[in-house]
C-alpha cells in the first residue's frame, strides 16, 4: 500500500510567514537568517482522506511530525543554510492497515515502505545559500541529499523522491518565509495576493493563489506578533496509484474545490514566524476503472508549525 504523493506536499504550505511593528506605522515584512544561530521548528500535520475505489470507499487517516534545525553561516552577502530532519515520526491507517515510524523509537521497518523512507529522513541534511536579501540562491549537493532520503528498498526509495524532488524542495525553503512579500510597508487591513505552482513528482503540478492579509498585532508567549490570515485556493490536476483490495486502481484527479485558511503569528525583530496554522480542505474529481461514473475524493488537513527556539551554533 502506498499512499499518494500529495498527501506529503502540502507540509510545505504551513511555511507561510508575516510580521509586525506597531498598529500605527506601516512595517516592511522582512526574513532574517543570521549568521551564526540556529533556528530549530516543529511541525505537526493531520490529515483525512477519503478514497473512492470499485469495491467500496476507503478512508485514510495520517499524522505526520518533522522536528527540524536550520543553522546559519557565513555573512550577511551570502549566507549557506543547513537544514537537518532531527526527528521524523508518522502514522497512517487505511482500513485495518496501521503503518507506524518515529524515529526517536527506533522502530523497526523492515516491510513497511512508510518506515522505510521516513527512516531515510531521520538525520538528513540539505544545504542552499542565499544572497543578501535571503532570496535563494542554490543548492549544493543535492544529488547526496537526495540519495540519503532515497535508500532503502524501492518502495521507500520511491516515496522519498517524491517528497523531496529538487524543485519542490526549492520552492518550500523559497516559501520559508512568505509565499509571497509584499513589495512595499503595510499596515493593519492590508493585504497582498501571491501565486506559485509546486511539481508533484510523478503525479502533475499543484497551482496556489490567494492573498495575505495583515489583521494586527497581539502579544504571542510575551513577544508583540503580527496576526496575519492567509485565504487561498488551489488548482491543479494529477494522477496517482492507489493500491487496494484486489483491483489497483490508477487515479485521474482534477481539483473541483478547494479551501485553504491560516493564521501566523510573526516576530518581525526576530525575522521569523513564532507560530503558523493552515486548515485545507481538498475535493478531488476522478475517474477510476469499475466505476459508472466521476467520484470525489475528499482531503482534509490541518498543520502547524512552531518555532521552538533560536540557539547560538554550537549549543
Amino acid at each position: 500500500m502506498k499512499p499518494c504523493p500529495q498527501f506529503f506536499i502540502m507540509a510545505g504550505l504551513a511555511a507561510a510567514f508575516s510580521g509586525w511593528a506597531p498598529a500605527e506605522e506601516p512595517v516592511m515584512l522582512r526574513q532574517v537568517w543570521e549568521p551564526g544561530k540556529v533556528y530549530r521548528q516543529r511541525l505537526e500535520m493531520q490529515q483525512t482522506t477519503k478514497i473512492p475505489l470499485p469495491e467500496g470507499g476507503q478512508e485514510v487517516d495520517m499524522a505526520m511530525l518533522y522536528e527540524m534545525s536550520m543553522s546559519v553561516r557565513g555573512n550577511q552577502e551570502e549566507k549557506t543554510i543547513t537544514g537537518r530532519y532531527d526527528r521524523v515520526a508518522a502514522e497512517m491507517r487505511m482500513g485495518d492497515t496501521k503503518l507506524t515510524y518515529d524515529s526517536d523509537k527506533g522502530e523497526p521497518v523492515k516491510g513497511n515502505p512508510m518506515a522505510e523512507a521516513m527512516a531515510q529522513i531521520a538525520g538528513a541534511e540539505f544545504t542552499y545559500v542565499v544572497d543578501a536579501q535571503n532570496r535563494f540562491l542554490r543548492f549544493e549537493d543535492f544529488d547526496r541529499f537526495l540519495e540519503t532520503v532515497a535508500q532503502g528498498s524501492a518502495d521507500g526509495g520511491q516515496m522519498a523522491r517524491q517528497m523531496f524532488n529538487e524543485e519542490q524542495m526549492k520552492r518550500l525553503v523559497e516559501q520559508s518565509t512568505l509565499m509571497g512579500l509584499p513589495d512595499r510597508p503595510v499596515s493593519a487591513g492590508d493585504t497582498w495576493p501571491f501565486s506559485l505552482d509546486f511539481p508533484l513528482e510523478g503525479a502533475g503540478k499543484m497551482l496556489v493563489k490567494g492573498s495575505y492579509t495583515l489583521k494586527g498585532f497581539e502579544e504571542l508567549n510575551g513577544v508583540r506578533c503580527a496576526v496575519i490570515g492567509l485565504l487561498a485556493e488551489i488548482g491543479g490536476e494529477f494522477q496517482a496509484a492507489v493500491e487496494g483490495g484486489e483491483n489497483p486502481a490508477n487515479l485521474q484527479m482534477k481539483l473541483s474545490a478547494s479551501d485553504v485558511k491560516g493564521t501566523v503569528h510573526w516576530d518581525n525583530a526576530l525575522g521569523a514566524a513564532r507560530s503558523s496554522v493552515m486548515d485545507t480542505t481538498l475535493k478531488l474529481e476522478t475517474t477510476i476503472p469499475g466505476a459508472a461514473g466521476p467520484v470525489e475524493m475528499e482531503i482534509r488537513q490541518k498543520v502547524s508549525v512552531k518555532l521552538a527556539g533560536v540557539d547560538d551554533a554550537g549549543e
